[in-house]
Parts: structure tokens; C-alpha cells; sequence
């Protein structure tokens, strides 16, 4: 049975592996031993990201075993839009094929044409400081870092590093959007209340790097497509105050550079969104993030969750696959019977294990 994680990882002083797997076409960047600072790039990828093709024998209305020897080009030859790649003369005059954009005929196949029209240079980054400690070139890269880390419940967007600030001393239930002002500017943001539209639009406002709340309502998802920073919660879904536990940890530091690391792993149970909080002692030695308890059927569990929020429960059945929330959301979770006849489906972020 498979075994799924019923607490997150709360660490003040902790080594972490991380591996990396790079797309398809990537090159690596660093060797192993050496030292990176937060955003250095891991890995390099020049990847196509848009492809035109041809059929020649159409366009040039002749018969496909002769469209080859048409080609005024050759296969790896860079063209620009409007070149002459292929032209056709006949009594009626003379047909020509151009190029529709700038690029590189990639493949010529018969009486097809692949032209490669552009590429996107991308990087793979480090979240944090760390250690290269094993690679293969063109697969994956592992590093070792070291700090604080907290595990989070759900995130949106790409990862990011900046500088913490802290706005709460206090879980609270209600939001105030007033506090985030301009001087919040390349900020990533803590409050210990739930996420409100306001929270995040005050966010963009201020030209934050990252909002990190409490909880939030599946009526904001899914975010707005031009949300410049991404978005995270320690709690889960629904309106729930921050852990009385987690918020003075945060609190704790304040003002120092963190990394919101949003990188999801092959699998949700090996590497869910998290914070990273560097240290620049000397690391100590790796332990393996394991867990003491796990959910599984017949465990007694608290639901955090509207408009079961507080019930006591027991898991009767834990799902191969995940379910489709009211907002559109897929998530993995358990059927918690909280009462009588009465069995729900609850995401695993809004149950807390009780044994």
C-alpha cells in the first residue's frame, strides 16, 4: 500500500539533497564539488519552440518521388522569411516555395520540409547556495544545501529568491492589504492570515517577488495568467490561520534572503513546495527527511476545511489517483468519513493526522 506523508517537514538546521532533472536538450553547467550562489544557472537549454512544415509535392504541384530534386536549399542551410527554398518550371511559368519564416531546415524528408523557426534559451537554477555533489551532463544535477526548511501545502509559479519580510507577530483570520506598499518592492511577503483578491492585487501593486499566506479560497483559483510572482500557503485550502508554530519561526528571520522553492519533484510525496532559509555555517551531516507518521486507512484525522473545518474523522479509503476539486484543482487526498453514513473527499493538505 502506498504510503502517503501526513506531516510536513518543519527543520531549523538541516542539509538537503535536491536532484534536478533537466529537459530534454540541456547541457549542464557546474561540476561536481563546486560551490553556487542562489540563481546561478545549474543548466543551459536551447530548445525549438516552433516548427513549420512543408509538403513540397503540394506546393509545388508535382509528383512527391521528384520534390526533393526541386529544393534550391539543403537540409541545416539558415534561411530567412520570403528565401526561395524550392521552385518548380513548367510551360504555364515558374512556381516557387518561401520560406514563412526565418529559421533552419531541420529535416527534409521526401517531399516534406521541417524548418526549426525559433529557439528559447532557458535556464535551470539553483534555488539557494549549496554544493554540487553529482551530476551527468545532459540528465540531471544533484546539490546539497543547507538551513531552515519548511514544507508548504500548496504553490503557484516558478521559484524565486529575495528578501523576507514578515508582516504578522500573529495567526489572524482576516487580512489587511493596506500594509503592502511600494516599499515592499523585490519582497517576498508573509502574512499569517488567509489570501484575499485584495492581498494579491496590493502584491502587484508593489512589484512583490512572492505572498505567502495561510491558507486560500479554491473561488481565487485558478490565479490570473499575468500574475508576475508566485503565490504560496503553509495551510492548505479554505480559511485558515497560519500554525501559531510556524509564523514566529518566520518572524525569527526577518530581513534575511530566502528562496521560495516551487520546483515539483516527479512525485508530490518526494518534494513539495518549500522555503529554504540559508545558513552559511559549516553544513551538518545529511539525514534523510523522513516522516514518523503516514496516512493510511483507519487513521483518525482533524479536517481543516470548509464546512468541515475542525470535524474528526476516520480515512475509509485512500484513492490511486487524484480528484478534481469544485475549483478545477486536482488534488490527492483520502474519503474521511466525518460522520455517520456521511463520507467526504479531503485534499491531504487540509487534514492534520491524529493517529
Amino acid at each position: 500500500m502506498a504510503l502517503i506523508y501526513a506531516d510536513r517537514v518543519i527543520s531549523s538546521s538541516v542539509t538537503i539533497r535536491h536532484e534536478y532533472a533537466l529537459p530534454p536538450g540541456s547541457t549542464a553547467q557546474v561540476s561536481i564539488g563546486q560551490r553556487v550562489r542562489a540563481l546561478d544557472p545549474l543548466a543551459v537549454n536551447d530548445l525549438s519552440t516552433r516548427y513549420r512544415l512543408i509538403n513540397l509535392a503540394e506546393a509545388l504541384h508535382a509528383p512527391p518521388e521528384i520534390a526533393r530534386d526541386l529544393m534550391r536549399r539543403l537540409e541545416g542551410d539558415m534561411v530567412e522569411k520570403g528565401d526561395e527554398i524550392a521552385a518548380r518550371t513548367r510551360f504555364l511559368g515558374r512556381t516557387r516555395v518561401l520560406a514563412p519564416v526565418s529559421g533552419r531546415i531541420a529535416e527534409v524528408t521526401g517531399p516534406y520540409v521541417l524548418i526549426e523557426a525559433e529557439q528559447a534559451h532557458t535556464e535551470v537554477s539553483s534555488p539557494a547556495p549549496g554544493r554540487i555533489i553529482d551530476l551527468d551532463i545532459q540528465s540531471y544535477v544533484s546539490m546539497e544545501m543547507s538551513g531552515t526548511i519548511l514544507e508548504l501545502a500548496w504553490a503557484s509559479g516558478r521559484s524565486v529568491w529575495g528578501t523576507l519580510k514578515v508582516l504578522d507577530t500573529a495567526p489572524s483570520e482576516e487580512a489587511n492589504a493596506s500594509r503592502i506598499t511600494i516599499d515592499h518592492r523585490g519582497s517576498i511577503i508573509v502574512v499569517g492570515s488567509p489570501l484575499t483578491a485584495d492581498l494579491i492585487e496590493a502584491g502587484s501593486r508593489a512589484a512583490i517577488k512572492g505572498l505567502i499566506g495561510s491558507s486560500i479560497s479554491h473561488r481565487l483559483l485558478p490565479l490570473p495568467d499575468d500574475l508576475t510572482f508566485p503565490v504560496a500557503v503553509t495551510q492548505g485550502f479554505g480559511a485558515l490561520p497560519m500554525s501559531p508554530a510556524l509564523l514566529p519561526l518566520l518572524a525569527a528571520h526577518d530581513g534575511r534572503d530566502i528562496a521560495l522553492n516551487l520546483g515539483i519533484g516527479p512525485h508530490w510525496r518526494e518534494k513539495r513546495p518549500e522555503i529554504i532559509i540559508p545558513v552559511e555555517s559549516s553544513p551538518p551531516p545529511f539525514q534523510p527527511r523522513n516522516r514518523l507518521a503516514v496516512f493510511s486507512v483507519g487513521d483518525r484525522v482533524r479536517v481543516l476545511q470548509e464546512p468541515w473545518i475542525g470535524g474528526i474523522g476516520t480515512i475509509r479509503h485512500i484513492p490511486g489517483q487524484a480528484y478534481q476539486l469544485q475549483s478545477g484543482l486536482w488534488a490527492s487526498g483520502a474519503l474521511v468519513e466525518t460522520a455517520p453514513r456521511e463520507t467526504v473527499f479531503v485534499p491531504f493538505e487540509n487534514m492534520e493526522y491524529l493517529g
